[in-house]
């Protein structure tokens, strides 16, 4: 038997709660390695001296080149649950008790492992209408700006002194006007890049988190484009960029002028005593996006910053009925503003969806406060290998 390859972990994917009475136990082994594996599970709140378990067989449901999982979704009325693992694999029976594989499964009842309690508040719930979405990506620069038309034509704008740029001149209600479009596509949810205030085309280097981007249109314009959308059926997320901001950003520009003197200045990760902006390309003294200039990265841990952007979340589901948030380089803020963010935002509309940004393994985000999901670039990767690359 090879117990090298046996792998449980509590409290995760592999054993969690999904309702009041229904659970979910997984476990991994080697290929082929077992013939068998059993489940044993008791009432760990159970006052008799010794635990009482019952036991249930676990099938096997995938396999790899290196390994077998098994899987249960066990129905019990109990809310605190014992449990360990009988591995047979034909010749020998060994229990895997808490992370040690005994020969006698007559142990301690502490010596289990344990689901302490099922509590909600730490299941993770996701909305109902996210299991049937079909989502269209829109990056409203380059989609339209009228009935089945793109224009192709770059724009600019001022914002409080600031200049707005577009690069092919999409807007909001080019958006809107081809709604029927989409929905004839059969999609039923609309995921945007960022719309509001912001420098560059692309508007990752937000100005303003409250309003639209002048050259995209305005705020009602896009009240009008959620509006229309829920007619049609089509739900609407829009893109959060609270890891960084723009340079010209008014926070960024008084720490700019002032120094440590700003009450900005630890609205920022990691900055020097007076921080210069180097220009376009320049080599930065300060933390940002990448090693971009123009995108100082904030400290989402810092209380301030954390309440805005939280106000920033409800915002904009609460006054203009927004479905949900993507939030951009979500694996780089820290997990009390994710948690904090997404329950500002459930509180406004709990069906609201909150996606992150997270490109190498998501599951340390889905513990039921941080994401309700990530974007999939794992399973990305795994089609390109399979399919592209054989």
């Amino acid at each position: 038997m090879n117990l090298s390859a046996v792998f449980h972990r509590p409290l995760s994917e592999y054993a969690h709660a999904v309702d009041e009475n229904t659970y979910v136990f997984r476990l991994r082994t080697a290929r082929d390695d077992l013939e068998s594996v059993r489940f044993f599970f008791a009432d760990r709140a159970d006052m008799s001296p010794k635990l009482t378990f019952q036991s249930l067989p676990m099938p096997k449901v995938r396999s790899d080149k290196l390994y077998d999982w098994y899987e249960l979704t066990l129905h019990t009325p109990f809310l605190r649950i014992a449990y360990y693992f009988g591995l047979d694999d034909g010749a020998q029976v060994k229990y895997y008790i808490g992370n040690c594989f005994e020969d006698s499964d007559d142990q301690e009842r502490s010596d289990y492992f344990q689901l302490p309690f099922n509590l909600r508040a730490d299941r993770l719930e996701i909305p109902d209408w996210v299991h049937d979405a079909v989502v269209y990506n829109i990056f409203p620069d380059s989609f339209a700006d009228g009935k089945r038309c793109m224009s192709d034509q770059s724009t600019t704008a001022d914002y409080l002194g600031n200049e707005c740029r577009s690069l092919h001149g999409g807007t909001i209600n080019g958006i809107r006007e081809n709604l029927d479009y989409i929905r004839d596509l059969g999609c039923n949810c609309i995921y945007l890049n960022p719309i509001f205030a912001a420098s560059s085309y692309h508007k990752y280097d937000t100005l303003d988190y409250f309003h639209v981007d002048p050259t995209r249109g305005t705020d009602e314009d896009f009240r009008l484009l959620v509006q229309e959308a829920h007619d049609m059926g089509i739900r609407v997320i829009i893109d959060g960029v609270f890891n960084h901001l723009c340079w010209r950003h008014p926070f960024f520009q008084d720490v700019l002028e002032k120094g440590k003197a700003s009450l900005y200045y630890d609205w920022f990760y990691e900055l020097p005593e007076k921080p210069v902006y180097p220009g376009l390309g320049g080599e930065v003294d300060y933390l940002c996006f990448a090693y971009v200039p123009e995108m100082p990265k904030t400290n989402t841990a810092n209380p301030g910053v954390r309440d805005y952007f939280c106000r920033v979340g409800a915002h904009w589901v609460r006054d203009y009925d927004v479905d949900g948030w993507r939030l951009d380089v979500a694996n780089e803020v820290d997990d009390a503003f994710l948690r904090a963010f997404r329950d500002a935002v459930k509180r406004e509309k709990p069906d609201a969806l909150v996606i992150g940004e997270v490109w190498e393994n998501a599951f340390h985000y889905f513990n039921g406060n941080m994401l309700d999901s990530a974007m999939n670039y794992d399973f990305r990767r795994f089609c390109k290998q399979f399919m592209a690359e054989r």
